[in-house]
């Protein structure tokens, strides 16, 4: 039996036809209709005087179901775990909450546990529920309070994105940075 020979001619046209398959493939996989773009949907955190700890969702969340805070330790090993329920069916507007301090039509559905201070927790984790989804964000606690000092009263900490007002915040959201608020109007937790 003899080996078969293959022209040059014939061995391009294979390579040519390999590489324009691929090509193809891959603008179809970059130009997936279906895929989101990577947004991180994040809640702004600032510490306060007294000791507390102010958590802003970004814009206000109508049809929030629960809020869930966590305090961890070490990563994905939850301390201490404050719920808040809706008191109706239906979800409440969540607008914001400072640690401790029950917010408006919401009720406590599990108490802290053991009084661990936030301040001297490694992360504080917060979650928000909806009938539409859920979404989550965190704040690294030693690198909020390594710079809170240098930071106005009305700045709040966004974790791998710094610190901003309120107003920079919804700038930045509005600049379509990747970054998007907690919850409400055009997120999972909507």
């Amino acid at each position: 039996m003899r080996p078969r020979t293959v022209s040059c001619r014939d061995a391009g046209r294979t390579l040519f036809s390999v590489a324009v398959a691929a090509c193809a493939l891959a603008l179809a996989a970059a130009c997936d209709p279906v895929s989101a773009p990577l947004v991180s949907h994040t809640a702004a955190f600032q510490p306060v005087d007294d000791g507390g700890l102010v958590v802003w969702p970004g814009q206000d969340c109508p049809g929030v179901q629960k809020i869930r805070v966590e305090i961890e330790e070490a990563e994905d090993q939850p301390r201490d775990i404050w719920v808040l329920r809706s008191e109706r069916k239906s979800g409440a507007m969540f607008t914001g909450l400072t640690l401790g301090e029950i917010p408006d039509r919401f009720e406590v559905s599990r108490e802290w546990s053991d009084g661990l201070s936030w301040s001297d927790a490694k992360t504080v984790v917060i979650g928000v529920f909806t009938d539409g989804g859920q979404s989550f964000s965190y704040a690294s606690v030693d690198i909020m309070l390594d710079d809170a000092d240098e930071h106005a009263e009305d700045e709040y900490y966004v974790e791998n994105e710094g610190w901003f007002t309120q107003d920079e915040f919804r700038a930045l959201v509005a600049d379509d940075e990747g970054i998007a608020p907690l919850c409400g109007p055009g997120t999972p937790a909507s």
